[in-house]
């Protein structure tokens, strides 16, 4: 019984890990999604194509909302950091 019991506990344990890796696989895939998409979409809409389903995103008040609220100010910071570094890295 006690060799059943030790078969069972290593074979639960093994199905256990494959689907906590299972799982950290599925979590790191959505993130590099994440981290890819986001910024390629930012830019899209950002840009000034004229492709009628960018400008109708555009147009949108939460995209409008976004984009004052948060890109903006966020886009700022990071050209003002951006503009910190260099002046620290060639002394301008």
């Amino acid at each position: 019984e006690r060799d059943l019991a030790r078969e069972a506990y290593r074979h639960g344990r093994q199905q256990m890990q494959a689907c906590l890796r299972s799982a950290a696989r599925l979590v790191v895939m959505a993130t590099g999604l994440l981290m890819i998409l986001l910024p390629l979409l930012l830019v899209l809409l950002e840009s000034d194509l004229d492709i009628s389903f960018l400008h109708d995103i555009r147009q949108t008040p939460e995209f409008e909302q976004f984009h004052y609220e948060y890109y903006c100010p966020l886009r700022r910071w990071f050209l003002c950091k951006l503009e910190l570094m260099t002046e620290q890295l060639w002394g301008d």
